[in-house]
């Protein structure tokens, strides 16, 4: 080989190593500079939140976090509210106060949900029913417990309300269907709203001795100071409620007696009796009961006698379509809680029994639970599922099951 080739060659194989030395110089600050920290910054992503739900059980005890899984999940994931109760009342006596917040997170790692929101949920649906004695007295843990819970509960129920329909639409019109939904769900969310005040005058009435105490006072101060200013709140909400409906009411109201005072069809004056009617109730209801307004709209100091000249007004049109409202929205109201009411006992087959001795229908009918949902299902149909329609078998019955008042049953 000549030395001209040898050279050549030399140089071509220089080039070539030069070149391959580069593409591995570039190859190695593209993964150093680039992939490494994309790969290490997702391992540490991964492992944060390990760590996290590790985090979330290492603050519990193996042999507690054992026994949390055995007697208090289990339980609620069944449905077994009043074993869940017990069984987490229990479990309190062994805590402090500094332990709630790592029992709560402990729970929401094993995707149960909020342990405070399910133990105040199960002390309401015993206090409701009947099942809690009057002179019950509670564990200082499980008080302070119910207290926190209750401020927790507290906060998601005002949520709701300033989401809810209610405090969110405009001006509701005379559609028969629109209209009754509306109002429908705005008493299924005062019923959710009494409830919830029922349970806070529980757990008020349990934390008394505590406030008193020298030697627990200071140890629960910032509880019970948690607890008083949900309460507040809670107050205002329901207040801001009971006016926002009755400012829907009184839209309607004006709207149905518009149309009672004028001629027309038949049916068009029936659903607006219907609606003025219950509007009526209603209307007298609020503003016999309220002590202070704040909305601007009920501020008017001729408010109420202008509600009362409509009154008459529309009962002097001599308009047949109010009296005949009046049976119909009554026989409807007996037939939809016969059928659909849910009592406390007997699977939803009964009534607490001081219901049964309440000389008042409208009374008695406090104690039974209407469903959100009032779709009628057939259970004895061949395509009924209990599971899918939400309601028990017992959904088909007469109202005189519910008729107790001088039949009482024992359970």
């Amino acid at each position: 080989m000549s030395s001209s080739m040898f050279y050549r060659a030399t140089l071509r194989s220089a080039r070539f190593s030069f070149r391959r030395d580069v593409l591995n110089r570039v190859r190695a600050f593209v993964l150093v500079a680039i992939v490494l920290p994309i790969v290490a910054f997702g391992l540490l992503n991964d492992q944060s939140v390990v760590a996290q739900d590790l985090d979330a059980t290492a603050k519990i005890k193996p042999s507690l976090a054992k026994k949390i899984k055995k007697y208090v999940i289990a339980p609620l994931e069944s449905g077994d509210h009043d074993a869940f109760r017990y069984q987490f009342g229990k479990l309190l006596k062994r805590l402090s106060t500094d332990d709630f917040d790592d029992v709560e997170a402990f729970g929401e790692s094993e995707n149960v949900g909020s342990f405070k929101s399910a133990f105040f949920g199960a002390w309401q649906d015993a206090v409701l029913a009947g099942r809690v004695p009057a002179d019950f007295k509670l564990k200082r843990q499980v008080v302070m417990y119910l207290a926190a819970s209750a401020e927790f509960s507290t906060a998601n129920l005002i949520q709701e309300i300033q989401k809810h329909e209610l405090m969110t639409a405009g001006d509701v019109s005379l559609d028969w269907s629109e209209s009754r939904n509306f109002f429908k769900n705005a008493e299924l969310l005062k019923g959710r709203i009494a409830d919830h005040e029922a349970m806070r005058i529980f757990v008020d009435q349990a934390l008394a001795p505590y406030r008193k105490s020298r030697s627990t006072k200071k140890e629960f101060a910032a509880i019970l100071n948690q607890f008083q200013s949900a309460g507040e709140s809670f107050s205002k909400a329901k207040n801001e409620v009971l006016e926002k409906e009755a400012i829907r009411r009184l839209q309607r109201f004006n709207s149905a007696a518009e149309q009672l005072l004028k001629p027309n069809e038949f049916e068009v004056s029936l659903i607006a009796a219907l609606f003025f009617n219950e509007d009526v109730v209603s209307l007298k209801t609020f503003f016999g009961s309220a002590e202070s307004l704040d909305a601007e709209e009920l501020k008017d100091p001729g408010l109420t006698d202008s509600v009362v000249k409509t009154i008459a007004d529309v009962k002097a049109s001599g308009n047949t379509a109010i009296g005949k409202a009046s049976l119909l929205s009554e026989g409807l109201y007996q037939w939809t809680r016969g059928r659909y009411g849910i009592g406390p006992l007997g699977d939803g087959m009964l009534k607490a029994e001081f219901a049964g001795r309440q000389q008042n229908v409208n009374v008695s009918a406090e104690s039974i639970k209407m469903p959100e949902d009032f779709v009628a299902y057939d259970p004895y149909s061949k395509d009924y599922d209990e599971e899918k329609s939400g309601q028990k078998a017992c959904e088909r019955r007469h109202f005189e099951t519910w008729d107790l008042e001088f039949r009482p049953l024992q359970t």
